[in-house]
């Protein structure tokens, strides 16, 4: 009975990995966007069966895990977004979605004896399935996901696939290059199956470094070569380190200040080797700051960061003059590139620190438990710590994902009793329920989502008048999601339906500063004569982001049409003499368009 107990739980450990890590190679749709829609979807549909399966073994065993430290911060760090994400529903799927298999995976790591031998295992065959698809798309002719980039992986951009690998290459790393990683045994057949694994796991180290060196993420490069000095230092060496020092103290002394010299140096020249990229990570970390100052506690909302951080920005910009570097490198973007930052923003002190002291005790604790599995697992997660200062990764739903498989593994590590069954039961029951009810009644359907795909092929092709038809039916489902709202807005403008054109265009620009919403409202005014709002709408384009050419040639364009030559020679000179940020043929153009038409 014990053994087909065991068989049951192994079982349902592996399906229930590969089901979530599944939503690593579901295809996003045309109209993703950022949103995460179809593996919000795909995890609706996996989440509540994962859920059922943990509870079978658990009810079959008669156990659950034991509440720790780290499960009562996650829990409340999840509430806490929930309860905090407004009237933006799919983001509160997602958080309940995320904590449901933190759930699972912690409940069945607890229960299934072989699990700290099959997450390496699975997790590692997801890191090559990665390394598989980028270097397909890179030699063998596959098309990546994103126009300017060679190789993404299953990711919209190389940035989350090197991050991904980074965090990950901890596992095959130590498996690969530790003596006594995989220990020897009499039996031939193990040993035999021990080498092949080493053998494998160096294979997929070595590809992984490579292309995290490929990349260019300058952070996830960083990221790797801390985790791996946590993997592999320690006590021992330490002390021998520290004898060392005081039988050679000049030595050492010459020897430290040689690598922190090196160590500024490599630094200098990471930074310059993107100054633009890293000025304006310092402007968005500088706006990220006062926007949390301006709202400490309870942040502006999950979700919200983009419609909060422009009016930020706009302030801190304003006086300074377009040549000036911080407005040549701002941007309006959708993350602050700085996950602790953004969930201040968003969140407000309390989801940081939250988030700071789940990430800490979980790393603390794995190094402190001294299991194998510990290491590595802290290791993964100083990685991740490490590229969450300048990136994203808690905002590609699949990179989550298989963050909190990682964190519930780690937990499980140092977390090892078993908690009270009915107490446990009643609380997983109540995640099977909502799961269930999540899958029921997504935020976005199957059906809708694969109808605005397929609509939006009118919209490309500038077929406007369909577009406005069906987009009209679509708007109840899609009425908070900017991208929807930019797209429908602006085919009503060009179906001269100025008054509903401006009415869902404020909706976009409440969930995002994006500076086209007020270009397009400027250009219905101006399309009305109304050229006081149109003078208003532009210039507030040009205060939130200075370096766009585009609402300076619609202030040149309208005074023009105004009859007011002063105002619009003064901005038509701009246009001609101001640096772009980018320089593009559009902007060629406009510039050549401005100059015929001043003489």
């Amino acid at each position: 009975m014990n053994r087909v107990v065991r068989y049951i739980g192994g079982i349902a450990l592996i399906a229930a990995l590969c089901a979530v890590v599944g939503v690593l190679f579901v295809a996003p749709y045309m109209v993703n966007d950022g949103y995460n829609m179809a593996a919000t979807l795909y995890l609706g549909k996996v989440t509540w069966v994962v859920v059922a399966a943990s509870l079978i073994v658990a009810i079959i065993n008669r156990r659950f895990f034991a509440v720790g430290w780290s499960d009562i911060m996650i829990v409340a760090f999840a509430l806490l977004l929930y309860l905090n994400s407004s009237s933006l529903g799919l983001y509160k799927e997602q958080v309940l979605l995320l904590l449901s298999i933190y759930y699972s995976i912690r409940l069945l790591c607890t229960l299934v004896d072989r699990s700290r031998y099959i997450f390496p295992l699975i997790l590692c065959g997801v890191l090559a399935a990665q390394l598989y698809i980028a270097y397909s798309q890179l030699f063998l002719g596959e098309v990546s996901n994103h126009a300017l980039f060679a190789f993404t992986g299953s990711f919209e951009n190389p940035g989350p696939l090197c991050g991904f690998v980074a965090m990950l290459l901890p596992i095959p790393i130590y498996y690969a290059f530790k003596d006594g990683a995989l220990a020897l045994s009499e039996n031939k057949l193990l040993n035999i199956t021990n080498t092949f694994v080493k053998y494998c796991a160096a294979v997929v180290a070595m590809a992984g470094v490579a292309l995290v060196v490929a990349g260019g993420s300058r952070t996830a490069l960083i990221a790797l070569v801390v985790g791996c000095l946590m993997l592999f230092v320690n006590r021992e060496m330490f002390n021998k380190l520290r004898g060392w020092y005081r039988d050679n103290r000049k030595l050492a002394i010459a020897v430290i200040s040689v690598v922190v010299v090196l160590a500024v140096v490599a630094l200098y020249l990471l930074f310059i080797a993107k100054a633009d990229s890293a000025f304006g990570r310092l402007l968005l970390w500088r706006t990220s700051f006062a926007a949390i100052v301006e709202n400490p506690f309870w942040g502006v909302g999950l979700g919200r960061f983009t419609s909060c951080y422009g009016e930020v920005q706009a302030e801190l910009l304003s006086g300074l003059e377009p040549t000036d570097m911080w407005v040549r490198v701002a941007d309006v973007p959708q993350y602050a590139f700085n996950e602790y930052l953004h969930f201040g923003v968003e969140g407000g002190v309390v989801a940081m620190l939250l988030l700071v002291g789940i990430l800490a005790y979980t790393i603390y604790r794995s190094f402190k438990c001294g299991s194998v599995q510990g290491r590595v697992y802290g290791a993964c997660l100083v990685v991740l710590a490490i590229f969450a200062f300048a990136s994203y990764p808690f905002h590609v739903l699949p990179f989550m994902v298989v963050v909190t498989v990682v964190v519930a593994t780690a937990v499980s590590n140092f977390e090892r009793g078993f908690g009270r069954y009915y107490d446990r039961a009643l609380f997983g029951l109540a995640l099977l329920c909502c799961s269930f009810l999540v899958w029921r009644t997504p935020h976005y359907s199957d059906e809708k989502l694969t109808q605005w795909s397929s609509e939006r092929r009118y919209y490309n092709m500038d077929i406007f008048e369909t577009t406005v038809d069906n987009y009209g039916k679509l708007l109840p489902d899609f009425g908070d999601n900017y991208a929807f709202l930019f797209e429908y807005g602006r085919a009503l403008a060009q179906t001269e339906q100025y008054e509903l054109s401006d009415s869902i265009l404020l909706m976009g620009s409440a969930l995002s500063k994006d500076p086209m919403f007020l270009n397009l409202l400027g250009k219905n005014a101006v399309a009305r004569g109304n050229y006081n709002s149109a003078e208003q709408y532009f210039k507030q384009s040009v205060r939130l982001l200075p370096n766009r050419h585009y609402p300076l040639y619609l202030l040149f364009d309208m005074y023009l049409q105004k009859g007011d030559t002063l105002n619009a020679r003064i901005w038509g000179e701009r246009v001609l003499n101001q640096p772009p940020k980018v320089n593009s043929k559009f902007i060629q153009e406009k510039q050549s368009e401005v100059s015929t038409r001043l003489k």
